[in-house]
């Protein structure tokens, strides 16, 4: 398996550019993304459980801390005690609604829908939700972890596109860094390598992606 060690050499070294190796370490977490953001793959659908809820009897909202990394989500599931596992499933069948995709804007605060939610800042809004909930299931598209590991001393993901098919994501950074420099043939190659290992990856993984209804 190449690490993003590997894949950066391996790209400097086609640039001829060992210069860009600040550019690179930059740019690699866009590539890896990139890959990621081909399609929507069933592997990237997760569950992350939220238990800081806090809730405003002022407005009716309900306030929990974004998960790090939400691509595009899914759907909520509501638990009404949480020790140490959540039980008692409340709300199993209210749809949440994306309050600013799914939503005519002067309905925003629930006054048709009575279940919305969106975005603000680091935190998700959710309307309609009881003060009984104790604890938040996010299912949702996440994007792939990539963060430097003082103990390896080296950026590490869980990226599975990273483990797998690993040219992927040479090929968007190649891509993007061949940008960044005046040789055309080098923008040319990169540009031919990236077209090559999209079509191939995305054969090769095709019956993994899904839609989110």
């Amino acid at each position: 398996m190449a690490t993003p060690r590997d894949i950066i050499d391996s790209v400097l070294e086609d640039l001829e550019r060992p210069d860009f190796q600040v550019k690179a370490e930059k740019e690699f977490y866009s590539a890896l993304k990139a890959a990621h953001g081909i399609a929507l793959f069933q592997r990237d659908l997760k569950s992350k459980l939220v238990t800081t809820i806090t809730y405003s009897a002022a407005n009716a909202q309900t306030s929990i801390p974004l998960p790090a990394g939400i691509r595009e989500i899914h759907k909520f599931r509501f638990w009404q005690t949480y020790t140490t596992v959540p039980s008692n499933e409340i709300l199993q069948e209210a749809k949440f609604k994306n309050a600013i995709l799914d939503v005519a804007l002067t309905d925003y605060y629930g006054f048709k829908e009575q279940y919305t939610y969106f975005i603000r800042g680091n935190e998700l809004i959710l309307n309609g939700l009881p003060e009984q909930v104790a604890a938040i299931n996010v299912t949702a598209i996440y994007w792939p972890t990539f963060v430097f590991d003082s103990l390896a001393g080296d950026y590490v993901s869980d990226s599975w596109i990273l483990q797998e098919y690993s040219s992927v994501v040479r090929a968007y950074l190649f891509l993007a860094l061949s940008r960044k420099q005046s040789n055309n043939d080098i923008k040319a190659s990169a540009a031919a390598f990236w077209q090559e290992q999209y079509n191939a990856f995305l054969t090769t993984y095709s019956r993994e992606t899904i839609c989110l209804a």
